[in-house]
């Protein structure tokens, strides 16, 4: 079946509430949708790193408090210009409504069933994820539990109990600092296939992985080609 090609704007000329009315053409649905999955729910987990339990609940509910401002100042706006069908900024006050009331619905499920970022989407199967996590615990290169790194690599919300802990040394034995980091590069870059890897990808790392010291991984950009060396755990990763 042809998938349907999405319009450059939104075009309805009524003030649509609820992301079940948007129709199949309309952008906003994936808007919304990504920017909850990829801004929301990121920045709530790394909230819930750096703040007390309290805290954590007191952001959330500031948040939720921000968003139903939001869904109400857009449809104050509305209200304003309700009757002039090709209001030019309807689309944009849309969104807004929209995006605050999915926001409200992911913080309050965030509240009840915790924190849980989607896993990367890899390229290999989860039989072949699984041999890849078995060779990288054995050899030395990582240390993380069998489901935590296939939920890691799931594509799928990501439950994970540890981070796992990226352990590749550099050209001079240690296993921290800028080489470990570009080793982590081309691992995912392997796992998600050449060329996939995005800036979306690189922000969840953080989350996932750990150094030995227990800090996050950390990859602003992709390495310069010219700094990349060949990693053991390369010449098995063959799939």
């Amino acid at each position: 079946m042809t998938q349907k090609k999405k319009f450059s704007r939104c075009t309805s000329t009524e003030f649509i509430t609820d992301i079940s009315e948007l129709c199949d053409k309309c952008p906003l649905t994936d808007e919304i949708e990504s920017s909850i999955k990829d801004k929301v729910i990121p920045k709530a987990v790394e909230q819930k790193e750096i703040l007390s339990d309290e805290g954590f609940r007191e952001y959330i509910n500031k948040e939720i408090e921000l968003a139903q401002k939001g869904m109400q100042d857009s449809e104050r706006l509305e209200n304003l210009v309700r009757d002039q069908k090709k209001e030019p900024h309807r689309a944009n006050r849309i969104f807004v409504y929209i995006f605050c009331k999915e926001k409200i619905k992911a913080l309050n499920k965030i509240l009840i069933n915790g924190v849980q970022l989607h896993g990367f989407k890899s390229r290999l199967s989860m039989a072949n994820v699984n041999d890849v996590c078995e060779y990288m615990n054995e050899h030395g290169y990582i240390v993380a539990d069998r489901n935590d790194f296939i939920s890691v690599f799931s594509n799928e919300p990501a439950n994970i109990q540890k981070p796992i802990i990226w352990c590749v040394k550099n050209k001079r034995g240690i296993s921290t600092g800028q080489g470990n980091k570009t080793a982590l590069y081309v691992f995912l870059e392997f796992m998600l296939g050449k060329g996939n890897v995005s800036r979306k990808d690189l922000r969840k790392l953080k989350f996932f992985f750990r150094d030995e010291l227990g800090n996050p991984m950390e990859i602003n950009n992709a390495p310069n080609p010219d700094k990349i060396s060949v990693y053991g755990f390369q010449n098995y990763l063959t799939f």
